[in-house]
């Protein structure tokens, strides 16, 4: 599964969300508008009374602090909702069929002296001995399993001495992630 396809896989699994997501967000944004816009006008009135000259002030100022507000309650839950979506993505690639061949592909690519080793997550379960043994004779290698385990969502290392290939799930998606963010914004927000 190249990148294109992953992006593709992503951007698909994102309109599917984006009824449900786009829902929600649209919910609490009328819900933090009411509510900003009512205590703004209470406030208002409050200082209406006290101060007509005054008043028309703060109602201005008020008025600005509630968009903005309003503004970054919404910018803070497209965030939110932006980061679960690409979670689910990740949990989504990692469980795909398609994922120990990417891996195995891009650990193949990257290899130099076809002795390095291999480290997986602590949580890894699709990139096993079998995996392994399949890497080796594709690339008619001598690649071994770490014992030390990473703290990433999925992928791996590749070490040879003191340096290292990250071909993480987290760096493969932070690659993209410029790329993503926006068919998101546009799928999800427009």
């Amino acid at each position: 599964m190249a990148l294109d396809d992953i992006k593709k896989k992503i951007i698909s699994d994102a309109q599917e969300k984006k009824r449900v997501l786009l829902g929600q967000a649209e919910t609490k944004k009328t819900d933090v508008i009411d509510g900003y816009k009512k205590q703004a006008d209470d406030y208002r009135k409050i200082m209406i009374e006290r101060t007509d000259a005054d008043g028309q002030g703060i109602k201005r100022g008020i008025i600005t602090d509630a968009r903005l507000r309003v503004k970054n309650e919404a910018l803070s839950k497209k965030r939110e909702i932006m980061s679960g979506v690409t979670a689910d993505a990740k949990s989504k690639f990692i469980a795909s069929p398609d994922y120990p061949a990417m891996m195995k592909s891009l650990v193949l690519k990257s290899l130099t002296t076809k002795e390095e080793e291999i480290i997986v997550s602590k949580n890894e379960k699709a990139l096993d001995g079998k995996w392994l043994d399949d890497v080796n004779k594709q690339g008619n290698a001598k690649l071994k399993f770490s014992a030390v385990k990473g703290i990433f969502t999925g992928g791996v290392m590749v070490k040879n001495n003191d340096i290292s290939v990250n071909i993480t799930v987290d760096t493969l998606f932070k690659i993209m992630k410029e790329d993503i963010e926006k068919e998101f914004a546009k799928i999800l927000f427009e």
